[in-house]
């Protein structure tokens, strides 16, 4: 039977927890990979992964998006309704 270390990537790749989903992305395109360890003073918080960035895509773009409005016409931020990547 084969060991884990002869079928596991290597090497291993990390972000830090505070990092942005941008930022892990273009690490995960830029090193062609589909999953980073999030890491920070050798403790592992866990591991980020292109489908949950994927996933969580939606609300990112969403909080975004408001934060665009509300820094740029805060006087119509709260009459407008941010649809799925959209207005």
């Amino acid at each position: 039977m084969a060991k884990v270390s002869e079928i596991m990537p290597s090497p291993l790749f990390s972000v830090d927890p505070e990092d942005t989903l941008l930022k892990a992305s273009g690490l995960m395109q830029q090193l062609s990979v589909k999953k980073l360890v999030a890491t920070r003073k050798e403790i592992i918080y866990g591991i980020i992964t292109a489908d949950d960035i994927t996933h969580h895509c939606d609300d990112y773009v969403n909080r975004s998006i408001r934060d665009v409005i509300r820094w740029i016409a805060p006087w119509v931020h709260d009459n407008i309704r941010v649809h799925r990547f959209g207005f």
